[in-house]
């Protein structure tokens, strides 16, 4: 949840710095009329992206999502591998086979944990083991080929997560 909010507000960003760079560039143009800058709430209540639920490209992904997940047991003891970045950002859990599994996508609730925590860079708790339960819930997610297009599908979640003892 709070990776797609800072994906929507960098990508805000830059579409109000490029509206603003653009303002700036009629102004100081001969016969330019004075226009005002907009202001944050009036962009944002204009921007409304659209979420895909089908086609092609989800489909795929999904596939490989089924075919990453039919190993899972539920629940299951996991180390917490931490972030990775390529194309977009991956939420990794080991399991004790080796298998990885990515729940950067899910609805996930982390129970008594704070998100954060888990989403930063030099998380606490990388490398700790946790019983983690999951279920496939419904969320929002950017997808596919690289591109930031917002898609919605049940995804892997996390349900519940522990410290494992």
């Amino acid at each position: 949840m709070i990776m797609r909010l800072a994906i929507r507000l960098f990508t805000f960003s830059i579409i109000f710095s490029g509206v603003v760079a653009c303002s700036q560039g009629e102004k100081e143009g001969e016969g330019a009329e004075e226009e005002d800058t907009p202001n944050l709430s009036e962009l944002y209540a204009d921007f409304e992206e659209e979420v895909i639920t089908e086609g092609p490209e989800l489909e795929a992904y999904l596939e490989g999502v089924k075919l990453e997940w039919s190993s899972a047991s539920n629940p299951m003891t996991v180390t917490f591998a931490g972030m990775e970045f390529g194309d977009y950002a991956y939420l990794i859990f080991e399991d004790e086979k080796g298998n990885r599994f990515n729940l950067a996508n899910g609805d996930n609730d982390y129970g008594d944990f704070d998100e954060y925590d888990f989403i930063q860079e030099n998380s606490p708790h990388i490398g700790k083991k946790f019983t983690l339960e999951w279920d496939w819930k419904k969320s929002q997610f950017n997808c596919c080929q690289g591109q930031r297009d917002l898609y919605e599908a049940k995804v892997p979640s996390i349900t519940d997560l522990e410290l494992a003892e």
